[in-house]
């Protein structure tokens, strides 16, 4: 159940941050072979002027990052939590026009899950073989 939390400056079209949130699902799902519906994928649009890198507002189309975080279940290679970075940083990159090396992803590993979801309280654990 990743889960992916994109926090960015405000881009030029709706319809294309829609459009990047559905591809990072489809294509972070086919990359774990897990079911597309276990990918969540959030966007929050940060106000121009309160997103400051290096100490100055970053407002520049050039210069517009964004901040992600995704979490995963502990216990995947590095070269995995990697390459899912890539797709990240690529499909911003192509859906938006955003320069991957002004994207910052860090990855959070968990043993297990809390979820409460559709009303329902469960533990999921990272299957250990």
């Amino acid at each position: 159940m990743p889960i992916i939390h994109i926090h960015s400056l405000p881009q030029k079209s709706e319809s294309d941050v829609a459009n990047a949130l559905q591809t990072l699902a489809d294509t972070v799902a086919k990359e774990m072979n897990i079911p597309p519906y276990t990918v969540r994928c959030v966007w929050n649009e940060v106000k121009s002027g309160f997103y400051v890198q290096g100490g100055s507002p970053t407002e520049a189309p050039e210069n517009r990052g964004s901040l992600v975080s995704f979490t995963l279940f502990e216990g995947r290679s590095a070269d995995f939590v990697q390459n899912i970075q890539r797709i990240i940083a690529d499909i911003l990159s192509h859906t938006l026009g955003i320069d991957p090396k002004t994207v910052c992803i860090v990855c959070y590993e968990h043993k297990f899950y809390q979820v409460l979801d559709k009303g329902q309280c469960f533990t999921i654990k990272y299957p250990t073989s």
